[in-house]
This record gives structure tokens, sequence and C-alpha cells, in this order.
């Protein structure tokens, strides 16, 4: 799997200021691979997106700010895939967004996230902490603490509300671990997470411009 954000890659294009190809792309994602110091990867996994062993993914279309940018990275993909036509793409988008014509990808089935049940809401919480605590974010215990607290805040009904789309749970899910709780009120959590994405969205800008 090979993962590409497209507001990286549209940041790319317009930099190189040339006629979509799928040269581009490919060019974006040895310079990243170059960038982690992994240039030696380049060349065998080159022969294996021929062999139809990739597995594209292509993160954001929504996030890119302008038409032109949508339109250039839209034409890359559509000429990447012309391309390498055994290359498996999944392209990201929400779902409002990719109902207007102009952004669309001809000829590509379209799939929408289902929601979680309550189930997999669950297994996501335990999982988030379990990985937390596998990262050292956190000791075990806290962990614990936090993802049964976290499990007790979804019999809010505001919370059982948004819990089901998983965008909107892992938002959750960050405020939770960043505060240590959720707020009472749903549009302080809005507030929230707004302010935690907002900063995360400018610390991996940050980190764009350093690579």
């Amino acid at each position: 799997p090979i993962i590409v954000v497209l507001r990286d890659l549209a940041r790319f294009l317009v930099a190189e200021d040339q006629a979509a190809s799928p040269e581009l792309l490919w060019q974006f994602i040895a310079r990243r691979l170059t960038a982690q110091d992994l240039s030696l990867v380049i060349e065998p996994l080159h022969a294996q997106l021929q062999e139809g062993r990739v597995l594209l993914l292509l993160d954001g279309l929504d996030e890119l700010p302008t038409g032109q940018q949508r339109a250039m990275v839209l034409a890359v993909i559509q000429a990447w895939a012309r391309r390498y036509e055994t290359c498996r793409m999944l392209v990201t988008c929400r779902t409002l967004s990719y109902q207007q014509p102009d952004w669309q990808l001809p000829d590509v089935p379209v799939v929408t996230l289902a929601p979680f049940s309550t189930a997999q809401i669950s297994q996501f919480i335990d999982a988030w902490y379990h990985e937390l605590t596998r990262l050292r974010l956190r000791v075990p215990a806290e962990s614990t603490r936090l993802a049964e607290a976290l499990h007790q805040a979804m019999q809010r009904p505001d919370i059982a509300r948004l819990a089901p789309n998983p965008l909107l749970l892992t938002v959750i899910t960050q405020v939770h671990t960043h505060r240590g709780q959720l707020p009472e009120a749903r549009a302080q959590l809005y507030e929230e997470a707004v302010a935690l994405l907002l900063w995360r969205w400018e610390e991996q800008h940050v980190r764009g411009k350093q690579e």
C-alpha cells in the first residue's frame, strides 16, 4: 500500500507546473521516499507497481483548496489509471463534495463508508487506547481508565448520534484523549474538535514545508 495525501500532491504539482502525467505522481512518491531515507525501495516498489501488486490510497480530494488544484490532481489520477491499469486505487472524498460533477472521476465505482455498529464503536475505542499503550503514549492503567470512561460517554444521546460516523468517532476519541474527558455540551465538543484539528493540520503543514 502507498498512501498519498492529495493536498501535498497538489502543492507538488503546482511547483512542477507540467502537463498531467503519471510520471508526476510517481516522482512525488519517489521524492517522499527519498526524504524519509527510503530511496532503496523506489526501484523494487516500481517493479511491484508494474506487476499490479500496489494499492494506491489517495486521501482527501475534498481538502484541495481550489478548483484548479482539484482539476490538476484529477487529471493526474486519470493519467495514472490509464498507465497502470492493474494498479488498485482508492480515492477518498466527503460525500457532499463528491456529488458535484466537476469533483467526480468518470467511470469509477462510488461507494459510501458504512456507519459503525455499536460493537464496532466499542472495538474502535478499545483498539485506540490499546495502540496508545503499545506506543507508550499512555501507561496501561491510564488507557484502561480512559477507555472505560469513553465507553460510558457513548451512552449520552448526543454522542451516540455522532459515534456511528467513523470520522466523527475519530474526532471524538482524539478530543477525549487530549482532554481526558468529553465536554458536557455538544457545541463545546465541536469547538474543541475544530481547535484540535486546526492545530494538527498546522503541524502537518509545517512538517510538510520542512520536508
